[in-house]
């Protein structure tokens, strides 16, 4: 993670953005006071996100078991129809 001082950071803020919205990097401000963090709007939804899936050990266990199916490759294509249905690919 980047860090940077405070007085950096307003020097320098519309590059700073840039570099956390391109790099998808949270950059640690520091300040006499207090320390914060920045990060993308995208990443922050995508940690919302992560935590609202995770936060039902149930919902969180069925998650764990998708991902190791999908690491051992066992997963079924399918082809959405016009109408929203889910066909079996061949």
């Amino acid at each position: 993670m980047q860090v940077q001082t405070l007085s950096h950071t307003r020097a320098n803020f519309k590059s700073t953005i840039q570099f956390i919205t391109d790099h998808h990097e949270p950059v640690l401000i520091t300040n006499k006071t207090a320390d914060a963090v920045i990060l993308s709007k995208e990443d922050f939804d995508s940690m919302q996100e992560t935590m609202y899936l995770l936060s039902s050990s149930k919902n969180a266990s069925r998650l764990m078991e998708s991902i190791e199916q999908f690491e051992q490759g066992n997963t079924v294509r399918v082809k959405v129809g016009d109408n929203d249905e889910y066909q079996k690919e061949a």
